[in-house]
């Protein structure tokens, strides 16, 4: 008997490899698929602007992303002697304005300028309430906790998000018109919300994305948010909150997502550097035994034979570093026999 059910998840002709060039944009959830991502050496950029949460403010940043307009001191904001971006997360806030609008800048160009070359965009959505400054109307990703009276609350509808990711879908496909898009919806539930309010601001999501997908050929969702929440339907799948996914969880999603979006090739190599990169962590009990130059020698020699096979890939950096392990491992060995 099947005590669970498993979500199917239909292959997707649009596959993601190591050739391409992969934007992640939205809630902390994009920063797990992005870390697994990054760690298998795809070619990836995440959150240029930190976690975003809502659609709207998530499509702003794309749009900032396309105009290459940097950030300037009039865009700041002040609370309790901390400068903030309201388009940032606070991880780029500083005391220092002039420190912020470089930490911000120094992401933001880079991203920038990499953002026309991208052939896959992943977004996640966080939330359907969106917050908007009562002094300008005009819709921040962060309140950067300012007062609660400068902003106006509100749960946007499935028709405003479609309206508004249409116009940058098309903006998107004038720079990059072989663009394919991935929407998924984080599972993490904002009781801040209210638990209610949470499952219409999850159900206001998806209806936009069902929306999109629909108008869009280069659109498709992956089922995040259904994995979570009826295939790992309990609470050992999450972590002590109770509402963030557990790292097991983490990497299930990330085997579902590979087992859809990568060819038999890409996970043959994923599954080879994996390996490599887990004995690359490996932190012996003695540095100059010769099991440990022998480990090293082996991964050297497993990490040539991947550069051999998958030409396209990147490995000098990881190979000069493990020939350095080597070397340095000979001269303790040379100096212990002295």
């Amino acid at each position: 008997m099947d005590f669970r059910t498993t979500i199917p998840i239909k292959k997707s002709i649009n596959e993601i490899d190591h050739t391409q060039s992969l934007s992640l944009l939205g809630s902390c959830f994009t920063q797990h698929i992005g870390t697994k991502l990054m760690d298998f050496r795809f070619q990836t950029d995440i959150n240029p602007f930190g976690p975003l949460y809502n659609p709207l403010s998530i499509a702003a940043a794309i749009e900032r992303l396309i105009e290459k307009r940097v950030y300037t001191h009039q865009e700041l904001v002040e609370n309790a002697g901390i400068w903030h971006s309201q388009d940032h997360h606070s991880q780029f806030s500083h005391p220092d304005p002039a420190i912020c609008l470089k930490q911000i800048n120094d992401r933001y160009l880079p991203a920038s300028e990499r953002f026309t070359q991208i052939t896959r965009l992943i977004v996640t959505f966080g939330s359907a309430f969106v917050y908007f400054d009562r002094a300008d109307n005009r819709i921040v990703a962060n309140c950067h906790k300012r007062p609660e009276h400068c902003f106006l609350r509100r749960l946007i509808s499935p028709e405003e998000i479609a309206e508004t990711w249409q116009k940058t879908i098309e903006k998107l496909h004038r720079i990059q018109p072989s663009i394919k898009i991935i929407f998924t919806v984080s599972p993490i539930r904002h009781i801040r919300d209210g638990f209610h309010a949470n499952q219409l601001s999850k159900a206001t999501l998806l209806l936009a994305i069902d929306q999109l997908e629909r108008q869009n050929a280069s659109i498709e969702y992956f089922p995040t948010y259904e994995i979570v929440n009826d295939e790992l339907r309990d609470y050992r799948f999450y972590a002590a909150d109770m509402l963030h996914p557990s790292d097991t969880t983490i990497e299930y999603i990330w085997e579902r997502f590979a087992e859809t979006y990568f060819s038999p090739k890409t996970q043959d190599f994923c599954r080879e550097w994996g390996n490599i990169n887990k004995a690359l962590s490996h932190k012996p009990i003695i540095k100059d035994s010769i099991a440990y130059k022998n480990f090293i020698m082996q991964n050297l020699l497993k990490m040539k034979n991947i550069h051999e096979k998958y030409p396209f890939f990147d490995l000098q950096k990881e190979i000069h570093f493990v020939e350095n392990l080597l070397n340095n491992n000979q001269l303790i060995n040379e100096t212990g026999n002295r």
